[in-house]
């Protein structure tokens, strides 16, 4: 049973560090720029990425779902990419010259390299390693502003779970019914935003259907200006439903444990 075991821990915002089965995958982890209202990943934390200290030691995979400075700085990734070793790297479709020339510094190390750069609905699946596939799902990163901004959800597939994060991906249907259409969700990573809209819920509930719902992308408590935290705080209350184990992830190194799917 502990083979199968499943943790997703959070670094800050909505990067999240899974583990499973000797594998580390480190999803939307990396970045540190000011000018957003949410937390950057803290200097210590960097400090122990770069040097490999656990938890962050020999982190397998690294995945961004878009390059906006809450999720993504490409020099802190390059960075990283100098001093630690990684086997796979995915990129967003859509990328700026730093994050370009981190793309192609990766394939000079070696480094398995991807960009899914895939239409609102489409799927790729990619085979990591025995009992461990990552898939990228198109989307739109929600709001007007953003409207030509593409958003890859990403779905682990570990063992016998599977997790998806969403990132700031919208809360359209036509997005998701279909390329979910055969994948039973064990944990599904959503912003505050996709969570407080009716819309979001109605895919939360109607095609998502997880058995955890972990709410992100939430910013650390000192940080949380706009008050996110109790935004959240009431719409679970309001809507929250007890078949399904929501919790929300707003302090670093909180970690939520996916119990293997019951046979």
């Amino acid at each position: 049973m502990l083979k199968e075991r499943v943790t997703a821990t959070l670094v800050a915002n909505a990067g999240v560090l899974v583990e499973y089965n000797g594998v580390r995958l480190l999803v939307d982890g990396l970045h540190h720029e000011e000018g957003h209202p949410f937390s950057k990943v803290p200097e210590e934390t960097l400090g122990r990425m770069m040097d490999g200290v656990d938890p962050y030691a020999s982190i397998d995979y690294v995945f961004f779902t878009h390059e906006h400075p809450d999720h993504f700085t490409p020099a802190c990734a390059a960075d990283y990419l100098k001093r630690q070793p990684v086997k796979g790297l995915f990129l967003p479709a859509q990328v700026s010259d730093d994050s370009a020339r981190l793309y192609d510094d990766a394939q000079g190390r070696s480094i398995f390299c991807k960009r899914f750069g895939l239409a609102p609905g489409e799927m790729e699946r990619c085979v990591l390693a025995d009992g461990v596939e990552a898939a990228g799902l198109g989307a739109r990163h929600m709001g007007p502003q953003f409207r030509n901004v593409r958003n890859d959800c990403i779905l682990l597939t570990l063992g016998g779970s599977n997790l998806l994060f969403t990132g700031d991906a919208d809360h359209v249907p036509e997005f998701y019914e279909e390329a979910l259409s055969d994948v039973v969700l064990d944990a599904v990573f959503v912003n505050p935003l996709f969570f407080h809209h009716p819309k979001g819920r109605a895919v939360i509930n109607e095609i998502f259907r997880p058995r955890y719902l972990a709410i992100y992308h939430v910013p650390f408590e000192q940080d949380d200006d706009l008050q996110f935290g109790k935004l959240v705080a009431r719409d679970i209350e309001r809507h929250g439903r007890p078949d399904v184990q929501t919790r929300v992830l707003q302090a670093e190194g909180q970690t939520l444990e996916i119990a293997p799917r019951p046979r």
